[in-house]
């Protein structure tokens, strides 16, 4: 059974820094992600946005990015059991209420999405 969204699990930390930096941890389901085989494994790709907004819901901050990922055979078991987990660091801006998190499968359009309070 093939699920919608493309994100499983995301935990959120913010490290304090003078401008402050919010630190992400995306875990993506293995069942939503399509694989091409390449050599003694497998290779993905998602393309990923993360919009900050404030309180009235105007975007502060628009990142994207995209994102190749190998899965060699030897470790298809635990990516079958684990998915696949990036860490990736954006700047917290000032008035920023909430990120909304945006993941695209490339190879089939597929999309999840995440919205978290920030506080």
């Amino acid at each position: 059974m093939r699920k919608e969204s493309a994100l499983r699990r995301v935990s959120i930390q913010c490290r304090a820094t003078p401008r402050g930096t919010l630190n992400i941890r995306l875990n993506l389901d293995p069942g939503t992600l399509s694989l091409k085989e390449q050599g003694s494994g497998w290779i993905g790709q998602v393309e990923e946005t993360f919009v900050e907004v404030n309180e009235t819901g105007a975007t502060l901050s628009k990142i994207s990015d995209m994102k190749q990922f190998e899965i060699a055979s030897a470790d298809s078991a635990h990516f079958d059991a684990q998915g696949v987990t990036w860490p990736m660091s954006i700047p917290l801006l000032p008035g920023a209420t909430k990120i909304t998190i945006v993941v695209r499968d490339s190879k089939t359009g597929h999309v999840g999405s995440l919205t978290v309070p920030l506080q």
